[in-house]
């Protein structure tokens, strides 16, 4: 008898320690991976707040998407410290009880998510070990057995979860525990996570993470048309074809089963849209150069002065010829506002905003390229000089002129007819008067001079001073020409204004007429399509 109790009591030991063991381990892993990026568990967060807000409109407040950071915070420092305070043993029925209280929290998430799929990764453990719904929602269920048997023996048990290092001592490691854990966060946070798991991590090449193994599963879907016999009435599905004789058969409905889900790339999202809608990913990716990416998530919640400190750096990569670009999440009317806020002079494209807190978890963030290899990557606060980034890693490149999208300086003296060659090489340039309308033939053929300004944010006093009398005296001689630019008409139309002359005016692409000349101005003298000659600010004339 005795023998029997003895081998049960050391069975139901064994199994409690290996509960308390094991859920402590993984609350502490998972609490650190977590803790590593919380910006990246606060986007899990913001998911399942936004699918919540189709039931209860609460969760999409700007109350509850404003705490999601906060809250990521105190959610990794929790898991980590219940998982030491339950490997030391102290304040056991606390920790039991909250053990308890988040494990059915987060299996009801991780089953919402796994019968709906409106979530499609929990951040359980971070982007370190990601997991499909349904992983995660057997994960859950575990735990709670072993939480369960914790439970149990805390509240009904022999209590054989008991402190391991004596009360003061847990309390120490406990602390201890939190305040690391409460460090990484904010380290994180302020900077950059300490170990990156995203597709976008220095040395990743962009365009290879857009590549799909040749082993990838190929997404599977099946098609049902529903169709009604036209005479007996019937309605019949038939799967992946139509009806053999279709003309006695009226169509009812067509449906989509998805058999197989296919295999993303890594990197499936990055797309890049210049302010007129052009799509320039592929010529952005295809630059061989180093270069800069500036990155900020949205306007709403970057640090506009961070992006004004950026400018020395952008200005010293310019002056040796390299290019800076910036990537935000936004519209191409709150760029442009943004630009002028920022007192920005270069490029920058609309990218989906999830996609920028991928790449980089700071906004803003500066991202060194080359070759569509991610270099480095930095948080603003820790950007480095021009001269430090160049010794570090490309101290041997030679000053070049300055880089422009689409292959360097277009429109020069003596190009072949622009009109003959249907625009040919300049792809992209489309002129488009007030209205909206295309009227790129005809500008082409009849204008005799075009007055470049691509952005009116880099027009300075020295070069409207110096453009203003052309203009006038343009205007005064009865001149054929027009004024191009590239900026939004909110922008330009207020130095139309000041101009005092109700000259012509036509919108393009800014990074297009942007290549035309070394300057922010010029004034192209043409003749039916063809550039007879160019002037550049310093020594505008025509």
């Amino acid at each position: 008898m005795s023998s029997t109790t003895g081998s049960a009591s050391f069975l139901t030991t064994a199994v409690v320690q290996f509960s308390r063991f094991i859920t402590g381990a993984l609350f502490i892993f998972s609490g650190l991976v977590k803790a590593n990026d919380p910006v990246g568990f606060a986007v899990k967060l913001e998911d399942y707040f936004l699918v919540f807000s189709e039931w209860m409109g609460f969760f999409g407040s700007d109350f509850m998407l404003g705490i999601t950071l906060p809250l990521a915070v105190f959610l990794v420092v929790l898991e980590v410290v219940l998982g030491v305070a339950l490997l030391v043993g102290i304040q056991r029925k606390g920790v039991a009880f909250l053990l308890l209280a988040l494990i059915i929290f987060f299996t009801l998430l991780t089953g919402f998510s796994a019968i709906t799929g409106k979530v499609t990764d929990c951040g359980c453990f971070g982007d370190a070990i990601p997991l499909t719904p349904i992983e995660s929602f057997y994960k859950d269920l575990i735990l709670c057995v072993f939480i369960g048997v914790i439970a149990w023996d805390v509240f009904k048990g022999p209590g054989i979860i008991r402190p391991i290092f004596g009360e003061i001592p847990g309390w120490a490691l406990t602390l201890a525990g939190t305040a690391f854990t409460f460090w990484v966060s904010i380290t994180a946070i302020n900077h950059l996570p300490f170990r990156d798991f995203r597709p976008y991590y220095e040395g990743a090449n962009i365009v290879e993470g857009m590549q799909l193994p040749e082993d990838a599963k190929e997404e599977i879907v099946q098609l049902i048309w529903t169709y009604k016999n036209k005479e007996s009435g019937e309605v019949q599905e038939f799967v992946d074809e139509l009806p053999p004789d279709l003309e006695n058969w009226e169509f009812m409905d067509r449906d989509e089963k998805l058999l197989q889900k296919g295999d993303e790339p890594p990197i499936h999202d990055f797309f890049l849209t210049d302010v007129q809608g052009n799509d320039v990913t592929e010529d952005v990716l295809a630059i061989d150069d180093v270069h800069f990416y500036f990155i900020g998530h949205d306007i709403e919640h970057t640090n506009v002065k961070a992006w004004t400190g950026l400018n020395d750096l952008q200005q010293a990569a310019e002056a040796e010829g390299i290019a800076t670009f910036g990537m935000i999440g936004a519209s191409t009317s709150e760029i442009e506002e943004f630009r002028h806020t920022a007192q920005a002079a270069y490029p920058f494209f609309s990218v989906d905003y999830k996609t920028l807190k991928t790449m980089i978890r700071t906004s803003p963030g500066v991202v060194l390229m080359k070759d569509a290899t991610i270099l480095k990557k930095w948080a603003w606060k820790d950007v480095p000089s021009f001269d430090e980034v160049k010794a570090e890693f490309f101290a041997d490149r030679a000053p070049t002129e300055l880089y422009k999208l689409g292959g360097g300086l277009m429109f020069e003296q003596g190009e072949a007819d622009m009109v003959a060659s249907g625009i040919g090489d300049y792809s992209g340039f489309t002129i488009f008067d007030p209205q909206d309308e295309d009227v790129t033939a005809v500008l082409l053929a009849d204008t005799s001079y075009w007055v470049l300004v691509p952005d009116v944010y880099a027009v300075t006093g020295e070069s409207w001073g110096e453009l203003l009398p052309i203009i006038q005296q343009m205007d005064a001689d009865g001149v054929n020409y027009a004024v191009l630019t590239g900026s939004e008409a909110e922008v330009f139309l207020p130095m139309r204004k000041a101009s005092g002359i109700d000259f012509p005016y036509y919108f393009c692409d800014g990074q297009v007429i942007d290549q035309a000349a070394e300057s922010n101005i010029a004034i192209l003298e043409m003749e039916a399509g063809r550039v007879r000659s160019k002037s550049e600010e310093g020594a505008l004339q025509y």
